[in-house]
């Protein structure tokens, strides 16, 4: 945590002002990490220094200060744009789901599925005084039994109810059908059924060799793209898409059902379904009020040229409008306005970066604006495909409509006609609706990269993106070995097991098929068809090559990456504390200046400083520094900052006028000098450094705030530079044990030439004297240990206390006289 002056009289503290002072005061920084101090005042390199006492005797560099800011700012603004990202994200899935209420479309479409598969009998049996149907749907799988099915499965089932039953009685009224279109008492039937076919194209030639076709004695139809059971879905949608339709016949609904089945006998003895059918849709519009939806059930059989039959019954479903209640305007109006703020604010910015230049412009373009207009325009996207919706809907409800006005028995052409047309625009929108669908299911993978922006700005948040970054090439170069191995037995799988199970049958399927396999899904009762041997060997090779080996090594590696970008970060406050610092900023606004206006003065204040760096960094009153010239102080000061563009509204553009010239070291020359510890120890006069009366006197802060953003300053600073100078350290001391080395080789190699008893003597004395020097290094280094154990004790001690204190101690009330400013 980061410490302050606290007065001990403060409120701040209460009953437990001398503990906490006393663990505040505790927590110590490495003296040798802040080059700025006197290197006179610096003697024992493992001194230590509190946050406060630099802060109040030494200040910071201004490059340092200026990182600082950045940073908070950088993060305040993640913290600001998280609930805005909830707010997007929450809005869009209430959006969506009300809009789409899946358990009602699911209540239709199963019910109508159920009934089609389970309930249309045929193949009548006498058991007893009740005829029974013993097969259904996924019985068919021949030329007569599909008749069969359709003449005594489905026809009964939609005209009268299916008339086998266990004590079926037809003299019951309860069981006898008054209005044969309403389907399952619910969901009526609008005209009846459209029949169609696909048909190979003409001039197909035979695949088998010629010398063979005399022996086949017949001809080649062509239509072989159902050789297996057909896909729903993109890209192909062979299950669901009939290419060039033809043989179109009506059933009708108003129609008895002796009527209806003489024409079907018609349509078998003319030879409507023969050896060149490729594929038959039974298309069923409904309406169910209940719910107000608009279903179109498909009942489709797929021929294959090896004799066999697939079936498959596919429904789908549209409502009627899609704003039932006033409450999905509102989930609308609040979608609608978030993308439209991120539309305003990306073109605002836009403008801006133009006006700037090629430069600016340049620098805009980067990966999180990307995401952000895609968040946007993908917004829109939906947005105009809705409309687009909403104006098919508007025919298909009139269309539905007139329909209904219609008096069947004095107008059946025309009846007809608005039914077939009603038909094609159901289809036409439950077609577009499933693609609208994909589109909303789509979007939030895009947010998901917004978050990763609010994310990357707060470093707890961070660890997961710069891990996924800095392993990004391991991962890569890994990744080209997996995939060879992967689909290497994903090859060998097709080969073994393609003929006898669906799931290896085509390269799409097996690569599903090996991917589920790799996490623990294993369809053993299929595999195992080909051999017990051939299957547990493949299996096993596998299941031990990329789940136990492989799929290992890809966390690993990422492991590894994250345990050092986790060890580079250092301590970080989380996202409750930059929650809390936020509302505690906001609370007192009137008593504080935040830190961007900070920054801003701290980059445009007009005071006169001295050396070279002032110079640099306040070249111009009326623009802020520029990039360029910021990256050449970080660099000399050994400020390792990222130069990122997440805040647009603190940055502004480079100006114009910037050139190559300005971009110079320190001390003025063209080319920065040595950047060891020493030589910036020695050019502390030419580093401009900022102390708490000079602060107070750019930015118009109190003396409270002024120390606790330099002591903030000085944290971060000791939190990012810590390590390079415990490197320093131990090279100091090899250095030192290397030359009291050197130093005893040379008096041995003495000793022996000269065979000298003073020289052995001294030779003797030298190395106790390395011995001590020796252990003397390893107590320094275990007193160390025990001063980083002790102060994590002690951090966890002050959280502790912290959590014990009340509000009422915490945040005082603020008093007539100044106040110190309290420390998260």
């Amino acid at each position: 945590s980061h410490t302050s002056h606290v007065p001990q009289n403060s409120n701040f503290f209460s009953s437990f002002n001398v503990s906490i002072l006393e663990l505040l005061t505790s927590m110590r920084c490495q003296r040798n990490v802040f080059f700025w101090i006197p290197e006179e005042e610096s003697v024992n390199l493992v001194q230590t220094i509190s946050s406060y006492e630099v802060a109040r005797d030494y200040g910071i560099p201004e490059a340092a200060l200026i990182s600082h800011l950045k940073s908070e700012l950088n993060e305040a603004q993640a913290c600001y744009s998280l609930p805005f990202n909830l707010l997007l994200v929450v809005s869009f899935a209430c959006m969506a789901i009300v809009h789409d209420d899946a358990t009602v479309l699911s209540a239709v479409e199963n019910a109508i599925t159920h009934e089609v598969t389970i309930n249309a009998e045929f193949a009548p049996t006498v058991y007893g005084n009740a005829v029974v149907g013993h097969k259904t749907l996924v019985d068919v799988l021949q030329d007569d039994e599909f008749w069969s099915w359709w003449k005594d499965g489905l026809l009964p089932l939609l005209y009268e109810g299916n008339e086998w039953h266990d004590n079926y009685d037809t003299s019951d009224p309860r069981y006898q059908t008054t209005n044969r279109s309403l389907w399952l008492r619910h969901n009526r039937i609008a005209g009846g059924i459209r029949l169609r076919q696909e048909r190979p194209t003409d001039g197909f030639t035979c695949t088998s060799a010629e010398s063979l076709l005399e022996f086949y004695e017949s001809t080649c139809v062509g239509g072989h793209d159902y050789n297996i059971d057909p896909e729903a879905g993109l890209f192909t949608q062979r299950a669901e898409t009939t290419i060039d339709p033809t043989r179109e016949r009506w059933l009708w609904i108003i129609d008895s059902l002796e009527t209806v089945r003489s024409q079907v006998e018609e349509l078998e003895a003319s030879g409507w379904y023969d050896r060149a059918t490729v594929k038959i849709e039974f298309a069923i519009p409904t309406y169910n009020a209940e719910y107000g939806i608009h279903a179109f059930a498909l009942i489709n059989f797929y021929k294959s040229r090896g004799g066999h039959i697939f079936r498959k019954v596919i429904v789908r479903c549209q409502f009627a409008t899609w704003h039932v209640h006033w409450y999905y305007f509102l989930l609308d109006a609040i979608w609608l306005v978030s993308i439209t703020t991120i539309f305003f604010k990306e073109g605002r910015q836009l403008v801006n970066r133009y006006k700037g230049g090629c430069w600016s412009l340049r620098k805009y373009l980067n990966v999180w604006n990307t995401i952000d207009w895609l968040v946007a325009l993908g917004g829109y996207a939906i947005v105009i495909t809705f409309l687009c919706n909403l104006s098919m809907r508007g025919h298909m409800n009139d269309s539905l409509i007139q329909l209904g006005k219609i008096d069947v028995t004095a107008h059946r052409d025309a009846w007809e006609e608005e039914a077939k047309m009603y038909a094609q625009l159901l289809q036409d929108n439950v077609e577009y609706v499933r693609m609208f669908r994909l589109l909303l299911a789509g979007y939030p993978l895009i947010i998901i990269f917004r978050f990763t922006k609010s994310f990357a700005a707060q470093p707890r948040f961070a660890l997961v993106t710069r891990t996924l970054t800095s392993s990004a090439a391991d991962l890569f170069h890994f990744l080209i070995v997996f995939s060879s191995v992967f689909f290497t037995f994903m090859s060998s799988g097709i080969v073994l097991f393609g003929k006898e199970v669906d799931g290896f049958a085509t390269i799409p399927r097996a690569l599903l098929t090996c991917f589920s396999i790799m996490f623990g899904e294993i369809n053993w009762p299929d595999m195992m068809v080909i051999g017990r041997t051939e299957a547990q060997t493949w299996l096993t090779l596998y299941i031990v090559t990329i789940p136990v080996i492989m799929v290992n090594m890809i966390l690993a590696i990422i492991m590894n990456h994250y345990e050092r970008v986790k060890n580079s970060t250092g301590y970080k406050e989380t996202i409750v504390d930059e929650a809390w610092k936020v509302i505690m900023r906001w609370r007192h606004s009137g008593e504080h200046v935040v830190p961007g206006h900070v920054l801003d003065r701290l980059l445009r204040g007009p005071v006169q400083r001295q050396g070279p760096l002032h110079s640099v960094l306040h070249h111009s009153r009326t623009n802020f520094l520029s990039s360029s010239v910021w990256k050449s102080i970080l660099k000399h000061s050994m400020l390792s900052v990222e130069d990122e563009d997440t805040d647009e509204e603190v940055t502004e553009e480079e100006p114009s006028y910037v050139s190559e010239d300005s971009r110079i070291s320190f001390d003025g020359s063209a080319e920065p000098k040595s950047r060891d510890h020493g030589s910036l120890r020695s050019e502390v006069e030419d580093v401009t450094v900022i102390t708490i009366a000079e602060l107070m006197k750019i930015a118009k802060v109190s003396e409270e705030q002024a120390l606790e953003i330099i002591s903030c300053a000085v944290v971060d600073y000791h939190e990012m530079h810590k390590h390079d100078a415990e490197l320093e350290e131990l090279l100091a001391l090899t250095q030192k044990c290397e030359a009291r080395a050197r130093q005893g080789v040379q008096l041995a190699q003495e000793a022996v030439q000269v065979r000298e008893e003073f020289t052995i003597s001294q030779t003797r004395l030298f190395g106790n004297e390395l011995s001590l020097h020796l252990h003397e290094v390893s107590s320094v280094l275990d007193e160390r240990y025990e001063e980083l154990q002790r102060l994590e004790a002690t951090n966890q001690r002050l959280q502790s206390l912290l959590l014990q204190l009340p509000p009422s101690a915490v945040f005082p009330v603020a008093s007539s006289g100044p106040q110190p400013s309290p420390r998260s």
